[in-house]
């Protein structure tokens, strides 16, 4: 699933002992303005540099200094890797000058413990991971019974509207992302970001992106109810692992499409596919850090 993008060449040749370092951008804090500065250091201590692109934040949040430094850090990296998409849309709308990119479709996904995925007797509800910030429809959805599992300083409002009568999504409880195939073995995973008090960039956003959720569904061996602008919908819709959906109304109907037997098969389909094997075993980086480590000595 990685395609492989040479921008441009340069004359210089790797040695032996070259310094390569690999950062994960946005940071851990998503202070940007910091990244700039480690970037800078790194460069300056004759580091090569490969990015791990998590985020655009310019793109995502239409933010004019992170525009800025979203460019300085991507124009200064010797590699990138992250969403293909995403990349070509900054090269061909935007301008960067990116020296070398390896593109993927798919994070990798491991878990802290193996377990049988299969053994779940819950009722095959919507499962959603992650907090309803992103899923503010949820607050008062009518539809079928979503299980919400996140961050309960995140998910107070859900909390209390459940408890209220005001929605069928109820908080589940709260568990490490590394240990979520314990308890997430059942169901059909949602992944539709949709917030009523944001403009068109949510859904535009969500046409660019590298979805963890979406990794971390076909990880767990769940069918998708997949938003139809990802970047990986047609995919997962062709291998039968997920049903595409234009908007939030379609969502229900998408749900009741599926019984049980459905879900079971799709399940199988998904638990036993090359694909997952591919997520939970580190294939993906590992292809395209080596792939971005390659480029540097034929740079």
């Amino acid at each position: 699933n990685n395609k492989n993008n040479k921008i441009n060449n340069n004359n210089n040749k790797n040695n032996d002992d070259e310094k390569i370092a690999i950062f994960p951008y946005p940071s851990d804090d998503g202070n940007t303005d910091a990244d700039v500065k480690i970037i800078d250091q790194l460069k300056n201590n004759n580091y090569k540099i490969i990015i791990i692109l998590l985020n655009l934040n310019h793109l995502r949040y239409n933010n004019i200094n992170d525009e800025e430094n979203d460019r300085y850090v991507l124009e200064h990296a010797d590699s990138i890797i992250g969403s293909e998409k995403m990349i070509q849309y900054i090269i061909e709308n935007e301008g960067y000058k990116i020296k070398y990119f390896s593109g993927m479709l798919f994070h990798d996904y491991l878990f802290d413990h193996n377990v049988d995925l299969k053994k779940s007797s819950e009722p095959n509800n919507i499962v959603y991971a992650g907090s309803t910030e992103k899923v503010d429809y949820l607050l008062n959805w009518q539809g079928a019974p979503v299980d919400v599992y996140g961050v309960a300083e995140k998910n107070k409002k859900l909390v209390e509207n459940h408890k209220n009568g005001l929605t069928n999504a109820r908080w589940v409880g709260q568990i490490s992302p590394d240990m979520i195939n314990l308890v997430l073995d059942y169901g059909v995973g949602l992944s539709f970001d949709y917030n009523e008090n944001s403009d068109d960039r949510y859904n535009f956003y969500q046409s660019l992106n590298l979805s963890h959720k979406i990794t971390m569904y076909i990880a767990t061996g769940r069918p998708l109810i997949i938003n139809s602008q990802s970047p990986v919908a047609d995919l997962l819709v062709k291998k039968g692992m997920a049903i595409a959906v234009d908007n939030i109304d379609q969502i229900n109907d998408a749900f009741y499409a599926l019984d049980d037997k459905k879900i079971k098969s799709m399940s199988k389909k998904i638990l036993n596919s090359k694909l997952r094997k591919k997520i939970i075993s580190g294939t993906m980086y590992k292809n395209a850090i080596e792939d971005s480590i390659k480029s540097l000595s034929e740079g």
